[in-house]
């Protein structure tokens, strides 16, 4: 308390309880923001089942992203995405077998 204010202190730095809404670990809150961005460009894919040689960019791009993210980041991602995106990976690399075979 300073001058009967409310203060949270936070590494040496003094917060207005008033101005807060909330406080996060940083490592929480760069996880959320991953998971979040992830699944949003994931909500852009086509169905799985119109998925073509042209979405394959963007599927590797994904696909990469998940399997670099922590275990502690992957917490942050719905069981249905990963499934999802196991599904259009091995999707995508049927179609990159069968253009290959012509």
């Amino acid at each position: 308390y300073e001058d009967n204010k409310a203060y949270l202190s936070i590494n040496g730095s003094l917060y207005s309880l008033e101005d807060l809404s909330n406080v996060v670990d940083t490592t929480y809150l760069n996880a959320y923001n991953k998971a979040y961005s992830w699944t949003s460009s994931f909500a852009k894919l086509p169905k799985l089942e119109d998925v073509t040689l042209s979405s394959k960019t963007s599927i590797q791009n994904l696909y990469d992203t998940y399997s670099s993210m922590s275990d502690y980041e992957k917490q942050f991602l719905s069981t249905d995405s990963v499934k999802g995106i196991k599904e259009y990976e091995e999707k995508l690399q049927t179609l990159i077998k069968e253009s290959e075979t012509t």
